[in-house]
């Protein structure tokens, strides 16, 4: 915002803002009350010259961009891996891998008495029609969940890249 000065009696100068235009303001040296011109009159005055750092914060540039960036790349995709962890729980899988090896691991006679108890009572395990829809999901998206951890990761890395290019760039000299 643009700062001109008036003047006060005493030789001090005061600053004053647009919005203030039209009103009074009171001189932090002498304490008089000073009327400030209207608005197309303050603009003939001496302008204050703007402050490098506007209400004491740096100024916004490319290195906290970058910072920004990397924050909430990683929030986001950490997020995402989350939600995809939470809709993978909910999947049921046969793990026919685990199957497999626990009957090469049963002895012979153990694995056909057990097969013949099934066969007496009627039992077959066909599989199911969606099974393998169901699995090749899971595996999806336990798929999209390591790519999204990725993602954090590098995000992550880009936020602590900037964040030592700004402690870098604040050391003087």
């Amino acid at each position: 915002m643009n700062r001109y000065l008036i003047s006060c009696p005493c030789a001090h100068r005061i600053a004053v803002t647009a919005s203030q235009a039209g009103g009074t303001v009171t001189c932090p040296e002498c304490n008089a009350s000073r009327p400030v011109p209207r608005l197309g009159q303050l603009v003939e005055l001496e302008m204050l010259e703007a402050d490098p750092v506007p209400n004491g914060r740096p100024a916004w540039n490319a290195r906290r961009a970058w910072l920004l960036a990397g924050v909430v790349v990683a929030v986001v995709a950490a997020a995402t891996a989350g939600w995809l962890r939470g809709r993978r729980s909910g999947v049921a899988t046969f793990d026919d891998r685990a199957l497999r090896t626990a009957v090469a691991a049963a002895a012979v006679d153990q694995v056909h008495a057990t097969w013949l108890t099934f066969e007496r009572q009627g039992i077959e395990r066909p599989r199911a029609a969606d099974e393998e829809l169901r699995q090749r999901y899971a595996r999806g998206l336990a798929t999209l969940e390591r790519i999204a951890w990725v993602v954090a990761a590098v995000g992550s890395i880009i936020a602590a890249g900037a964040t030592v290019v700004l402690a870098l760039g604040r050391r003087p000299g």
